[in-house]
């Protein structure tokens, strides 16, 4: 959370193909993080709720679905009938695969915010109120950027046959 934006920069002689060289490689998953359950809508973000200390198996993943995704189903008036989760299958999925779900680029955002705060957290609420803080800043019309995007990610994905891209 604390650290570098994440960005960085290459020289590029105008052709927005991002080559293998100008990609930074990086760690993935490499803990101490805080989790944070939450969606978003096109009428900007929902609730964000249950920061879970722990990582995720597939036991707390399908409770996080029976409990958080079906109330929020509920509240949009969304009642599916006979609906259940189960872990039958194990998909392959290739790693490091793009993410598609707008919501990994509004994440993207939110690990930014906590950066503007003058002091780094000095307990372990602390972290959990500033995302929660943040998340709740974020609005409708930025939810939307990232929803109508969606159709020139995709086409930027399969122009570059699943590299890396712009976006």
């Amino acid at each position: 959370m604390w650290g570098t934006d994440g960005n960085s920069f290459v020289w590029s002689d105008g052709d927005n193909t991002l080559l293998p060289h100008q990609m930074e490689p990086h760690v993935q998953a490499y803990g101490g993080g805080v989790l944070f359950w939450s969606c978003m809508t096109a009428t900007g973000p929902d609730y964000g709720t249950t920061i879970i200390d722990s990582s995720i198996d597939s036991s707390v993943y399908v409770d996080i679905l029976e409990t958080s995704l079906l109330d929020t189903l509920d509240y949009f008036d969304l009642h599916i009938k006979d609906h259940g989760f189960s872990v039958d299958t194990i998909m392959n999925w290739p790693a490091r695969s793009p993410d598609l779900n707008p919501i990994e680029y509004v994440w993207y955002q939110l690990k930014r915010h906590p950066n503007v705060y003058p002091t780094r957290p000095t307990t372990k609420e602390e972290p959990k109120q500033r995302i929660a803080t943040e998340w709740y800043k974020f609005t409708e019309k930025g939810c939307l950027k990232y929803i109508d995007s969606m159709p020139a990610r995709i086409k930027a994905i399969i122009k570059s046959k699943g590299d890396p891209t712009e976006y």
